[in-house]
């Protein structure tokens, strides 16, 4: 069991495509399986009867056509490269094709919607093609789930806007359940004073559709915690080796491998650019709250120093335990990062505490997570609320999938008796 992203791989009890198939940032084109890399993954699918891969809409088609590659190589020892999938009986490719497109790659969709007009312009690499094929193909056997799992018995109220936004019927969602889903935004006149949003915004996280008010939502969390006790550290990364490339803007995607953390002791935070073990939940994604910053003796931010680790709370760490009265507890070290450059002589490559802000989140990040209650006897979600700013109507057009994606997060738009108890709020 796979899926493209850490939250993904969680959710789903199982680990990142990239780490189960031992997938670097770059795959070359038609790359061929050998020495350790071939040993384990023919170790690994060779008694392999079943391949599920959830949140297929996230999955680029170079991603996917690289794994059926890797399978042909592998699978059963490799002794079925002309069958599909090396001959494994049965992979599945799940997930809601309704919510948005992977962010940097091109996904199946793109594929499809240029597949009769593009030249080759769109899809340049064999393996990209190839997994536009294989998207093709795995589309002409489909199973269609009519039962929203993540919704809790009784919400048919969440249920029928869930459907009306993605046109489940003729009609769609209707001017009424418009105006009856507006009853849970924040500021609409008469609904929530002052003290009901900040009883609200306790056990919430906000979600914006742009970075820029993303930032200003953080800033703003953090100047409420900050004060002469707690003061904000801002910690720098370093350059650990040069690079040459030309283009000096785009060395480092800034949101996974930031030049610099500003945090402090109770922020919120997320993991960010790493991957360290879904499984333990600890993935890029992964939602806590610092403890405690811990720098070596006699070194500190101020001096561009580099802390020995960030000390956060993550409630949904499940690994080994660092501190035993406080199992929750994960030191998160400094790591390297490299520069986008392909080239492996001119990449650059820096260190930095893999952590950003996270009383507010983008919309396409928090894709893949959960919000609310959960069922008797299902674990709980970390975060249980969303405060969410949808952006203009103009953003929604130029990304098809955002208001959807965002109210299909929750798990419950609360009950009639209670504006309190809703997992999902508008501003």
């Amino acid at each position: 069991v796979c899926a493209p992203t850490g939250s993904a791989a969680f959710n789903a009890g199982g680990m990142t495509i990239q780490r189960q198939f031992h997938i670097g940032m770059f795959t070359p084109d038609g790359n061929i399986l050998k020495g350790e890399k071939r040993k384990d993954m023919l170790q690994m699918l060779s008694r392999c009867t079943s391949l599920i891969i959830d949140e297929r809409s996230m999955v680029s088609a170079e991603l996917l056509g690289t794994v059926e590659d890797y399978c042909r190589q592998a699978a059963r020892g490799g002794h079925h490269s002309t069958d599909d999938w090396g001959g494994i009986p049965l992979v599945l490719l799940v997930g809601d094709d309704y919510q948005l497109p992977p962010p940097c790659d091109k996904g199946a969709f793109y594929c499809f919607e240029r597949a009769n007009t593009s030249s080759g312009k769109y899809i340049k690499a064999n393996l990209a093609k190839k997994g536009l094929e294989v998207f093709q193909k795995m589309g002409k056997t489909v199973m269609t789930l009519k039962k929203v799992s993540r919704v809790l018995e009784g919400q048919e109220f969440l249920t029928k806007v869930l459907n009306g936004v993605r046109c489940e019927d003729t009609n769609g969602l209707s001017l009424e359940d418009a105006k009856k889903l507006m009853k849970y935004h924040l500021h609409t006149p008469g609904h929530y004073s002052p003290s009901d949003i900040r009883l609200i915004e306790k056990n919430a996280i906000y979600l914006f559709a742009t970075k820029e008010k993303r930032d200003a939502k953080n800033y703003e969390k953090l100047k409420d915690i900050n004060n002469s006790n707690n003061p904000v550290a801002r910690i720098k990364a370093q350059q650990t080796q040069s690079c040459s490339c030309t283009n000096k803007s785009q060395h480092y995607d800034e949101d996974r491998h930031p030049k610099a953390t500003v945090l402090c002791v109770d922020a919120q935070v997320a993991l960010c650019g790493k991957n360290f073990m879904p499984q333990w939940g600890l993935y890029h994604g992964s939602i806590g709250q610092v403890r405690d910053i811990v720098y070596r003796k006699g070194q500190s931010p101020n001096h561009g120093h580099l802390p020995l680790y960030v000390l956060v709370e993550f409630n949904d760490y499940c690994g080994p335990v660092f501190c035993k009265d406080e199992p929750k507890l994960v030191p998160i070290p400094p790591v390297e990062a490299y520069c986008n450059s392909r080239s492996m002589i001119s990449r650059g490559s820096r260190m930095y505490i893999p952590l950003v802000l996270a009383f507010a989140l983008t919309i396409h990040r928090f894709q893949g997570q959960n919000a609310g209650p959960t069922a008797p006897g299902q674990p709980s979600n970390p975060i249980q609320a969303i405060i969410e700013d949808g952006g203009t109507r103009q953003f929604e057009g130029n990304n098809p999938g955002l208001l959807y994606t965002m109210i299909s997060r929750v798990t419950t738009l609360g009950t009639e008796d209670s504006k309190y108890n809703s997992a999902l709020y508008l501003v």
